[in-house]
């Protein structure tokens, strides 16, 4: 007993996230003994946080105690030279090999010392210490009672202690090897995931003396010498919240900062740190940011819920397009095939193995994706050292860690699909041969040979601001609830900066934490009295502030300038309107893909991104035209409100399953998906654009006519495209002309086109248009008296029939 008190006493006074830890489970096992529990916990660990008694106790009262029982056992039993001889070589050579086992103070793993783990082990299936502590008592009965036992009962407790003694060391080996952070299950291969001590094997002998740290060689941080420092401490670039004098690098990196030693020190290091993988080791530890790395995991970013349940829907694996699902969780079904070949490379959990700069065929890399931004120099010293292999110096520029997300950074990922980034600065996509043209200004080149063709921006974009200047950390990082669909997730709206009265009830006092440490990093953030509110999230908008004298501002995020905020104008109100939302009038185009055709080759070389590698048979995907225009308008309905938004046709396409599945056929969908096209205008498209328009109605383009037949008056569609043999409608429709879908025909639950009422009823709106033109005072009039207009229209107006 007073040997393991030594001992774990001994652990304790290190004074680590182990060793406070292991306090905290013989704080709770001492006091839950019956009766006299809190004496014997303040006679033997004193008060909680104070480790003085212990300290007294090492060093005093069990020294005196093992004296005495050493010399009584010396009585009996004196060791020889030669057994004494071999135990001091083989402390002295463990010793030399293994460095001290304390804790980095990063890692989240927090372990006792390996003859405790089976303890914490055996607690771990039970509510109470108690059984803990009274098999502890009965094993320690069994072998005082021992010597008093017959022959038979010697035998049998001998077998108990053997039993017990293998099922110690069975929970021994599992805490030490199969747990991990939270005490979940984890492989034993995963070191660096789930290390909680910091070790140096094999060193050899003759380096020993001269990879011991002193203050000298070192600096000091986090409480720690850090010898990491000592061959990169030259490194530049760093901002001043990461920089080594702040951190230090094992922060970031992990491995062994208490050594010299180049193999030793590198041992469980993480080169590019912020893969989500071990994200929690690295950005999330205790000192840093463990708040964003654990909720991060439940962003759209990370789980891309809404793309699987889509993908599963079209391939006829889901009954609806919905659900909560994780892009991890991928398996061999044709639509995870699908997903695995083409599009799983696409999310923030794909690993980055290497240093350098982020391209647009380069996806995930976790925080590094948007957080660390790469100038000419680092660049130049990655190229140099990790692409070209020239190792003659170590690289000198570390690339800046960085709260300043500039939009190329959300082009990485935000460049496919809905395209988002590209159409907010005003290009769109062609398929135009790259070989027909060169880059000027009106046309860009991407990796991938992609070529994009100038168009109108965002009215944003060109008052310069950036993506992040709405969208908070909270909406791109996750708010920790699991999402659907982006649009769930998304938060800000457009009337929460741009509405009469507009108004700043947050202040300051209210900022959590996380808001606090970005106004402290963003001096200019902190020039308001009080902030504006999210009305669907309730969040305070930092870059909105009221400002001294009572005017109202937006802040750009990234340079600080001050942008007036403006209120709708009046036409926004018109009653009439009341269900349009401001995407609907104000984006004036949006990028279409009119039709795809997906097929599965059994002997095509592919890449499979669930496992990082190479595969035999893979999807292959042909796309049809790619055009900019206005999008098209539906109808979302939410909480029995109806609201009429943008449209794009999502998946109007063609799967063959031949080469993959023998039982299924080819089908087809025709499905359209709702969309923020971010190409705001800042005067609304005028009422024909819709009222008079076959694409915003949902029809495609074509002629749509309106004419007066023997004193009737008809509209009349032509459309511009073909129809298509599997359904009969244009490749770029999403309904018949006066037709409706009653079956699923979005990406979306509770998305849908218009019905055949509703568009009789923009018809007959677009019929006076027709006639009357754009005449601001009859277009006021029709806005604001459409009914009284109706009713007393002249006898030479003729509605539709």
């Amino acid at each position: 007993l007073f040997i393991f008190f030594v001992m774990i006493s001994g652990f304790i006074l290190k004074d680590d996230p182990d060793s406070r830890q292991a306090i905290q489970i013989l704080d709770a096992m001492i006091s839950a003994i019956p009766f006299m529990g809190e004496r014997i916990k303040d006679f033997f660990l004193g008060r909680s946080g104070d480790l003085q008694v212990i300290y007294i106790h090492h060093v005093a009262t069990a020294t005196l105690a093992l004296l005495m029982i050493i010399i009584e056992h010396s009585r009996r039993l004196w060791t020889t030279a030669k057994p004494a001889f071999h135990a001091l070589i083989l402390t002295i050579i463990l010793s030399l090999l293994w460095a001290a086992p304390l804790h980095d103070g990063i890692s989240e793993v927090a372990k006792g010392p390996w003859y405790f783990l089976g303890l914490q082990e055996f607690l771990h299936y039970f509510s109470s210490p108690l059984p803990a502590i009274i098999s502890f008592i009965v094993w320690l009965l069994v072998i005082y009672f021992m010597r008093f036992m017959s022959s038979r009962l010697y035998r049998l407790a001998g077998y108990f202690l053997i039993i017990t003694a293998f099922a110690y060391a069975l929970l021994t080996f599992i805490g030490l090897f199969f747990r991990g952070a939270y005490w979940e299950w984890v492989s034993p291969a995963k070191y660096n995931e789930n290390r909680h001590i910091v070790l140096n094997p094999w060193v050899p002998l003759w380096k020993t003396f001269i990879d011991t740290l002193r203050p000298v060689d070192s600096v000091l941080v986090l409480g720690r010498y850090e010898g990491c420092l000592n061959c990169h401490g030259g490194m530049q670039g760093f901002s001043p919240s990461h920089a080594p004098a702040s951190m230090g690098c094992a922060s970031c990196h992990l491995g062994n900062p208490y050594t010299l030693s180049k193999t030793a020190a590198h041992r469980g290091m993480i080169l590019v740190p912020g893969n989500l993988a071990t994200a929690r080791l690295t950005c999330g530890s205790a000192h840093c940011h463990a708040d964003i790395t654990t909720r991060i995991q439940s962003s759209l970013m990370t789980t891309l819920s809404g793309m699987v349940s889509v993908d599963r829907f079209v391939f006829g694996e889901l009954n609806q397009p919905h659900g909560f699902f994780h892009i991890n969780d991928l398996r061999d079904s044709p639509a995870d095939i699908h997903l695995r070949n083409l599009c799983a490379g696409c999310h923030l959990g794909q690993p980055k193995n290497l240093p350098g700069e982020a391209h647009y065929l380069e996806k995930g890399g976790g925080c590094n994706a948007c957080h660390l931004q790469y100038d000419s120099a680092t660049v130049h010293w990655v190229e140099r050292y990790y692409r070209q292999g020239i190792k003659d110096r170590l690289p000198q520029v570390h690339p800046r860690l960085t709260m300043d997300i500039s939009n190329d950074r959300c082009a990485s990922c935000h460049i496919r699909s809905g395209r988002i980034t590209e159409s907010y600065a005003g290009w769109y996509e062609t398929l135009t041969p790259a070989e027909k043209i060169s880059p000027n200004k009106e046309f860009r080149i991407i990796e991938g040979k992609r070529i994009f063709m100038k168009t109108a921006a965002d009215v944003h974009h060109m008052a310069g601001l950036a993506c992040m200047d709405c969208h908070d950390s909270k909406e791109t990082m996750g708010d920790g609830t699991l999402y659907a669909h982006k649009e769930d997730a998304v938060k800000i709206h457009c009337a929460d900066c741009h509405k009469e009265n507009l108004s700043a009830p947050f202040k300051a006092t209210q900022l959590d934490a996380e808001a606090r440490k970005i106004l402290a990093l963003r001096d200019y953030l902190q020039n308001g009295k009080a902030y504006a509110v999210a009305q669907k999230s309730r969040r305070p908008i930092l870059n909105i502030q009221e400002m001294e004298g009572g005017k109202i501002q937006l802040i750009s995020r990234l340079d600080g300038q001050l942008h007036d905020l403006r209120a709708p104008g009046k036409v926004c109100n018109a009653a009439v309107h009341s269900s349009l939302s401001c995407q609907a009038c104000h984006s004036t185009w949006a990028p279409t893909c009119l039709g795809c055709h997906n097929s599965f080759n059994p002997t095509s070389k592919g890449w499979d991104f669930k496992t990082q590698s190479p595969i035999r048979g893979t999807w292959q995907e042909a796309a049809g035209l790619f055009e900019a225009r206005q999008p098209s308008l539906g109808v979302r309905v939410i909480d029995g409100k109806r609201e009429i938004i943008p449209f794009v046709p999502g998946m109007v396409l063609s799967i063959d399953f031949r080469g993959i599945s023998a039982d299924k056929p080819k089908s087809f969908h025709r499905l359209f998906a709702p969309i923020d096209p971010h190409t705001t205008s800042r005067a609304g498209l005028h009422c024909k654009a819709c009222h008079n328009n076959s694409v915003a109605l949902g029809y495609g383009a074509g002629r749509l006519d309106y004419s007066i037949v023997n004193g009737k008056g008809v509209w009349r569609f032509d459309s511009e495209y073909a129809p298509l043999s599997e359904d009969g409608l244009p490749p770029d429709a999403w309904i018949g002309f006066m037709k409706h879908d009653a079956t699923f025909s979005s990406t979306r639950l509770n998305h849908r086109p218009f019905t055949t009422e509703e568009q009789k009823k923009i018809l007959r709106v677009g019929a006076c248009l027709h006639c009357h033109g754009e005449n601001p005072p009859f277009t006021q009039r029709l806005l604001f008296h459409y009914q009284e207009m109706i009713f007393k229209r002249s006898p030479r107006c003729y509605l539709p029939d």
